[in-house]
């Protein structure tokens, strides 16, 4: 076994004063603030730098002995700026939107000296969330030359073989180690893409693809170089084996960030498995153990060391504060844009099973997946496919979203006017294949997604206005008694709500926005469950909205996107357990009351993301869901606790006469509410109780727990959902 050590250095230009070419590693040339120097596997040196705030600076330099400069950028993720200091003051030059999901070298452009200034910023763009990652900055007098390659970590002290063997790897910081040295010869392929022109690949479903000796150190995060999958680690935790599994399958080698596991629960050996995915058959080239800390993530099971809390409730049934329809359970789907995935039957049959009354259709390459780039139109006969394998769908009212222009009319971030007329009249001819063609009515047009900061940050939001009504105008045209809405925001900003109905309110039926909790899979349980009531308020902000700028318009309101976490990875686990499932119930239960017509949750399937798991597993939301389509409509009753941070209540008075109540417990421990029969008062059916908890996420096969009927005290595990009802029978 051989193990190479990385050593993350400064890359500069080590020419003199008048070199013409100059490179600078972000880390290394701070501004002050809240900058961050975080570790990124495809940086140079395995470091880049990412600023939390806004607008704010990424990297500040001293520009180099010349007359006239080209500068490049390495990024990823968000949008940058470039400001030059003519004069000592700060002017903006040089917007960069692009968002590359790796790291690119992008061109600000050539400038002289007198509009550069003796020094230059990077400004971060007001994307929210995370924002851009900035790896290096390059500054050439040269205007022909091209930036250098940054395959490797450079300066690395490493022996030849080594070397040789990293070809053009990218690595992160820390232990590597080639698959195929520990691996059987048997599973050794050769692959010309792989470092050292070798990986390693495995047949037999379930099975170790490769073992790899753990080298001394307390914990890691552990990074593994792989194309397909999916594939999990196997780790031991309590004397039981865990497989912790990561759910992406690239078509090219890339790595992956899958945690940050102890030694103790790696053992000697760090055991990677494949699943029964024969399309996508997992390869793997190399792995990196990067020291770190152990972050203990939020857990899902509650404190036994903490007391339980009497807390007292009561439910006023004569006294109705507002409505919770099927709507509120709604989901979004994508397995539909391909035929290959809806034709699961398993999935569907699950699908069919949780009986959503809303279906959100949308993916950010719906328009290239339902699309022919030769022929410049929708694939007609894929589009039919899909809708005839997704039998799940059921009589379910079906939210279409266009999200995007395809890649083959346009690859920038703003859509330029010329090509908008063509975009609008692909539009409309989808209506039209989907009423003659596939005869499948669509109850929404959900008209772009997640538009609002590029184009506002292009300072083009008028470009956008305009784009939408030329859609809207292509729609309305096509079908006169479509229902047209959108622009599905990243969230309710009033800015960008007040602008949108003031161009486009008169051309709309229907209103979306997203909203999602976390951006860190390490925020505290009860910082999560505590923006229920955020994401409330800002629904009761866009429904107002609504009402006050399109006044003679009765517009629906949907929070079309809603989960914990607003980024993929690391993956959210509370996405599948039972803390999330009380966060969805509390932030359901709090949307309905503003009077929003309904909710999507992001999303049905998957691993990342999904209440059913890639696996077709049933997850903890998925329990809530069948509840919330079975028991959980109707006229929500006046309901009251002692401290509603830890205790809410849902009392629905149900259409055929019967009632249920959702007890969701916050709290991190045991809530004991007096009487539970009392909150029931005069009823002559029998209750029926199930329960959502901790056990439903370590045994999530066996569904939620029938829980006894008794009276007197009655205990409510932290962490859980308790489900009573009146009604004939509670299924599963």
């Amino acid at each position: 076994m051989r193990y190479f050590s990385f050593i993350p250095v400064l890359l500069c230009c080590a020419l003199p004063a008048a070199c013409a070419e100059t490179l600078i590693e972000a880390e290394v040339n701070p501004v002050a603030g809240d900058l961050k120097i975080v570790e990124d596997v495809a940086a140079s040196g395995g470091k880049a730098v990412s600023m939390p705030r806004d607008w704010n600076p990424l990297l500040k330099a001293k520009l180099p002995a010349g007359d006239a400069f080209s500068l490049w950028i390495r990024y990823r993720g968000g949008a940058v700026q470039l400001k030059g200091t003519p004069g000592g003051a700060q002017k903006e030059l040089k917007w960069l939107w692009d968002k590359p999901q790796t790291f690119e070298w992008k061109s600000f452009g050539r400038f002289n000296r007198a509009a550069l200034g003796e020094e230059i910023l990077v400004i971060r763009g007001g994307d929210g969330g995370s924002g851009p990652l900035v790896d290096a900055l390059w500054i050439t007098t040269d205007e022909n030359a091209q930036p250098p390659t940054m395959n490797q970590v450079a300066n690395q002290v490493l022996p030849a073989d080594a070397a040789v063997a990293l070809g053009v790897l990218e690595a992160p910081p820390g232990t590597l180690v080639e698959a195929e040295k520990e691996a059987p010869v048997a599973n050794v392929v050769e692959d010309k893409a792989a470092s050292g022109g070798k990986a390693v690949r495995r047949g037999g479903d379930w099975q170790p693809v490769t073992q790899i000796a753990v080298p001394p150190g307390d914990a890691f995060k552990i990074w593994v170089r792989h194309k397909g999958g999916p594939f999990a680690l196997k780790t031991q935790a309590d004397g039981k084996t865990q497989d912790n599994w990561q759910w992406k399958k690239p078509n090219t080698f890339q790595w992956t960030q899958a945690g940050v596991y102890s030694r103790e629960s790696l053992g000697d050996k760090l055991i990677i498995i494949r699943n029964n995915d024969a399309q996508n058959q997992l390869t793997i080239d190399a792995v990196v153990f990067s020291p770190d800390k152990i972050r203990t993530l939020p857990p899902f099971e509650p404190d036994a060391k903490l007391a339980p809390l009497k807390i007292n409730a009561s439910v006023d049934w004569n006294k109705n504060i507002g409505k919770i329809s099927a709507l509120h359970w709604g989901t979004n789907d994508y397995e539909i844009l391909d035929p290959k995935n809806a034709a699961d039957a398993q999935f569907q049959q699950l699908l069919k099973e949780q009986d959503f009354a809303l279906i959100r259709i949308h993916n950010g390459g719906f328009s290239d997946a339902w699309t022919n780039a030769q022929t410049r139109a929708w694939d007609v006969e894929k589009i039919k496919a899909g809708f005839d394998s997704s039998t799940g769908y059921g009589d379910a009212k079906i939210i279409l979203n266009i999200a995007h222009w395809p890649k083959w009319l346009s690859e920038d971030a703003v859509l330029s006017p010329q090509k908008e007329d063509e975009f609008a009249a692909l539009t409309a001819q989808l209506v039209r294949i989907m009423r003659d063609d596939v005869k499948r009515r669509i109850d929404y047009w959900e008209l772009t997604n997640e538009f609002d900061n590029t184009y506002e940050k292009a300072g083009k939001l008028d470009d956008l206005w305009r784009l939408f009504n030329k859609l809207a105008a292509a729609v309305k045209k096509e079908d006169a008694n479509a229902k047209i809405g959108g622009p599905a925001f990243t969230w309710p900003k009033p800015q960008w709500i007040e602008g949108f109905l003031k161009n486009c309110g008169q051309n709309i039926d229907f209103l979306t926005w997203h909203n999602y909790a976390s951006g860190d899979i390490y925020d505290a349980n009860e910082t999560v469950l505590d923006k229920a009531n955020v994401i409330a308020g800002m629904a009761r902000g866009a429904v107002e909205a609504a009402r006050k700028y399109a006044p003679n318009r009765n517009i629906e309101t949907f929070l079309t996107e809603m989960n914990v976490k607003w980024v993929w990875e690391p993956m959210e686990r509370r996405h599948g357990n039972n803390v999330g499932a009380c966060f969805m119930a509390a932030t359901v239960k709090n949307v309905a009351l503003t009077g929003t017509t309904g909710i999507t949750h992001w999303h049905v399937k998957g691993g990342a993301y999904g209440m059913i798991g890639g696996d077709n597993a049933l997850r903890a939301p998925a329990y809530l869901y069948r509840w919330g389509t079975r028991y959980l409509t109707g006229n929500i009753a006046q309901s009251q606790t002692d401290n509603e941070k830890l205790l809410e209540l849902l009392p629905i008075q149900r259409a055929d006469g019967s009632r249920a109540l959702l007890l969701i417990n916050k709290a991190p421990h045991t809530v004991i509410i007096p009487d539970l029969v009392n909150l029931f008062p005069l009823s002559t059916n029998a209750l029926f109780i199930q329960r959502i908890d901790a056990e439903t996420t370590k045994h999530p096969t066996s569904g939620p727990a029938q829980i006894a009927i008794k009276n007197g005290e009655f205990p409510l595990p932290g962490y859980s959902l308790t489900l009573v009802t009146t009604a004939k029978k509670i299924e599963q």
